[in-house]
């Protein structure tokens, strides 16, 4: 779990067990590293106060999970101090353990991308959570435990960066990796590795490197979830712009699933030890053409044992295979 997000869990159960059940005010505490901001409790809801949008003319909002007023006033206690304040309001409609957990997920995210007390700043980390919400309504492209196995692959590249500027360039597209002429996709298996391909994914492409990334992933109660992996991956990555967008396009990879993610937990370190990288060319196919009005092939193919791409085979060309592979790979 990333550090941020237990600071406020922690937060967020001490202000449970101190709640009184029949006061209306706001119990909030200020947010390590983040005084500007106060992580609160209502009786019906976890709530974010942030300085008040200035000139009142920011819109208010009313999404599936949570609502939101730039500018109100509150009765806020904190400590022993009770009074009535002018802030900006961020609350859940409800303290469903799901919606909290999210909740606490996507403000630590963001706040991690390098939100500041600045009126512009917030204003932007405010519609970038309301995206964010708006996406948790809509379906993604990919499981949890296929983007596990991508954000694995970024946060153990050599150039975070490059990896993250390669991923997913646009959902429409055949592979998960995509650099000028070289392309990478990432499949993840719980037994054996086999794995589940598009037809179209296999086929051998003049001009271009492609290859499969293969993890074999051991589930555990104290391994690492998506969210773990997306703080530490921010870490590494320069730039606010860069970082908002690269949570953004997490969240949307998986969609509505999110609110699930933190169940699927992996081992990193045993992930990482079988990590194989294969020439498509070498992955087992049909070779026979596909009829003309056959559409959407897919099968499983077994690479058990199939050769290991060498990072020798590598030309200096290949930035980002080289990035990918790091180089502890042989």
């Amino acid at each position: 779990m990333s550090l941020l997000k237990e600071i406020l869990l922690d937060q967020y159960h001490c202000l449970v067990d101190a709640l009184d059940p029949i006061d209306d005010s706001v119990n909030a505490v200020s947010i390590p590293g983040f005084e500007w901001a106060r992580l609160g409790v209502m009786r019906d809801g976890v709530v974010l106060l942030l300085p008040p949008d200035a000139d009142g003319f920011a819109p208010e909002h009313d999404l599936e999970n949570i609502w939101i007023k730039p500018r109100g006033r509150y009765n806020v206690q904190s400590s022993t101090v009770s009074r009535v304040e002018t802030v900006a309001v961020i609350a859940t409609k409800s303290r469903d353990p799901q919606v909290v957990e999210t909740f606490l997920d996507l403000v630590g995210m963001l706040f991690q991308t390098g939100v500041s007390a600045d009126p512009e700043s917030v204003r932007k980390f405010i519609e970038n959570l309301v995206a964010l919400f708006r996406v948790l309504t809509q379906h993604g492209h990919k499981s949890t435990q296929g983007l596990w196995g991508e954000l694995l692959l970024i946060d153990q590249a050599a150039n975070v960066e490059l990896a993250v500027s390669a991923w997913h360039a646009s959902t429409n597209d055949r592979y998960d990796f995509t650099l000028g002429h070289e392309r990478i996709e990432v499949k993840t298996a719980t037994g054996p590795r086999i794995h589940t391909f598009a037809h179209a994914q296999l086929a051998s492409l003049s001009g271009l490197r492609v290859s499969i990334a293969s993890f074999v992933l051991n589930p555990s109660s104290d391994g690492c979830t998506c969210a773990d992996m997306v703080s530490r991956i921010l870490l590494k990555l320069p730039g606010e712009g860069l970082r908002r967008g690269f949570v953004e396009l997490v969240v949307r990879t998986v969609g509505v699933d999110w609110r699930h993610q933190s169940r699927f937990r992996f081992d990193k370190d045993h992930a990482l030890q079988n990590l194989r990288f294969f020439d498509v060319d070498a992955v087992p196919k049909i070779h026979a053409p596909i009829p003309l009005n056959v559409r959407n092939v897919s099968y499983e193919s077994d690479l058990q044992v199939v050769a290991d791409m060498e990072r020798s085979s590598l030309h200096p060309r290949d930035q980002l295979h080289l990035a990918m592979c790091g180089s502890d790979y042989k």
